[in-house]
């Protein structure tokens, strides 16, 4: 996350035309995020965004369809604290890498898009060897709810994952992956009853792929940046500052 946002602010202070609202300058900083990030993060220039991203951290091609789902799925979930940022800023007319900025700001938070970042290393410790019983209590000690299940919008399996798990066996360790989320997922439906969301399915991702744990975090940012692109477009449509609540003083 810290790279991302160092690069997107380069990004921005080298673009004179920024503070320009008009939809071709806003879809244009979209495709230079899009494109510029992954290869800022190391990848390789390349016109597929998921091959250029899985290259920055040396994977094969092989990995690419799985990424590319990622992104796809990625792109959009309803107002999303993320996405309502970058509608807040873009109703104050912040210029494209600011309203981005915001969003990645209320992303980079433990129940949002880090919560990726922190199923993934949930699923390497049970990976490892360490039971999912002992793996979750470890983890629940940061006090921020069990990562990589439940969902306010779901009833059952985020519909996301259940796109995304189907095409993670073919990955490297795709098989060795999937019994570690298939125990992890015993365990906590036995314990909770809570179904698995797309931190889950990213995880197991990263983990089949053999990407770092926040390449989880990371997978999500680029693939929301599309989505936020689209929403910052939509909100300089509306009347400026209609985003800006009022406070009632009640006497305390």
């Amino acid at each position: 996350m810290d790279r991302l946002r160092a690069a997107l602010t380069g990004f921005a202070a080298d673009d004179p035309l920024r503070h320009d609202t008009s939809a071709a300058t806003l879809h244009r900083i979209g495709w230079t995020l899009l494109t510029g990030l992954p290869i800022a993060l190391g990848g390789d220039p390349h016109a597929d965004i998921a091959r250029s991203l899985a290259s920055a951290w040396r994977a094969p091609a092989s990995v690419d369809a799985a990424v590319n789902a990622a992104l796809v799925l990625l792109i959009d979930h309803d107002l999303a604290v993320s996405t309502f940022a970058a509608r807040v800023a873009a109703s104050a007319r912040a210029d494209g890498y600011a309203a981005v900025s915001a969003a990645l700001g209320a992303a980079d938070s433990p129940l949002h898009i880090s919560a990726a970042t922190r199923t993934a290393r949930l699923l390497t410790r049970v990976r490892r060897g360490l039971e999912p019983e002992r793996a979750l209590a470890e983890v629940l000690q940061d006090g921020n709810g069990i990562p990589g299940f439940g969902h306010p919008l779901y009833a059952g399996v985020d519909d996301r994952a259940d796109a995304l798990f189907p095409l993670l066996p073919a990955l490297p360790d795709g098989e060795a992956t999937m019994d570690a989320v298939r125990r992890l997922k015993e365990t906590v439906a036995a314990r909770t009853g809570l179904q698995p969301n797309v931190d889950l399915a990213l995880a197991a991702l990263v983990s089949g792929a053999r990407l770092p744990d926040d390449a989880a975090s990371t997978i999500f940012v680029v693939g929301r940046i599309a989505g936020w692109i689209a929403h910052i477009d939509a909100e300089y449509g509306e009347q400026a500052m209609r985003l800006r609540p009022r406070g009632e003083y009640v006497g305390r």
